[in-house]
């Protein structure tokens, strides 16, 4: 199946405008299996988005975290990991929550990446992602040399961006899911053309500030 786990909803502060109902009716119109909501340092839209999870569309609870050291995604977390921690603290927090780390853009030179720690620190997987156009190259090299699953995200900030890049993925549940992601048995999905790509996330911009206004 596919699966998207880096969407934010309006929970995501200033970030994002999308309401979970349209983030998940985008998500089974563009044929996702499964999908995750990771907003910026906030569960809240994540809990209330798993809480409709089915067979026709597998939601995980999920969010994105500003650790110290760059973002990381506790995908499966049912608590808020708090902000502001080492990554390796915040990767330990997600584990005792039974949820995986992923790293986020690692290698975005603009949104704040963990670097070199993807592979130095404990993460479960690395992440391309749909908005780091120039870093994905350096993050797939990474994970192929270190040995760690690569996963896809579309960091949507609108809904026409979700599963632009995805992952896809074998599991019929949510700890299915979170299962094979960590056995490597997983790959990430480039669903549009580098073209495609940037102007989905130029409209998003113009959207969401035309929203702000």
């Amino acid at each position: 199946m596919l699966f998207d786990f880096h969407i934010h909803s309006e929970y995501s502060r200033l970030d994002s405008r999308s309401k979970v109902v349209d983030i998940l009716e985008q998500a089974k119109k563009v044929g996702l299996g499964a999908v995750a909501i990771s907003d910026h340092d906030a569960i809240e839209g994540s809990l209330k988005a798993a809480k409709m999870s089915s067979k026709e569309l597998i939601i995980l609870p999920s969010m994105e975290i500003s650790s110290l050291d760059g973002h990381i995604i506790g995908l499966g977390v049912l608590e808020r990991v708090p902000m502001d921690l080492t990554a390796s603290e915040t990767v330990e927090r997600i584990h005792k929550l039974g949820g995986i780390a992923i790293a986020a853009h690692p290698y975005d030179s603009v949104r704040r990446g963990v670097g070199d720690l993807c592979w130095k620190a404990p993460f479960d997987a690395i992440e391309v992602n749909g908005h780091c156009l120039y870093g994905n190259g350096k993050a797939k090299q990474v994970a192929k040399a270190h040995g760690k699953p690569l996963v896809g995200g579309s960091d949507a900030h609108s809904v026409g961006e979700i599963a632009t890049v995805c992952t896809e993925v074998i599991g019929n549940n949510a700890d299915g899911i979170l299962e094979a992601i960590r056995k490597g048995n997983c790959a990430p999905v480039i669903r549009k053309n580098l073209l495609s790509l940037k102007t989905n996330i130029l409209a998003g911009k113009v959207t969401r500030r035309i929203k702000r206004l």
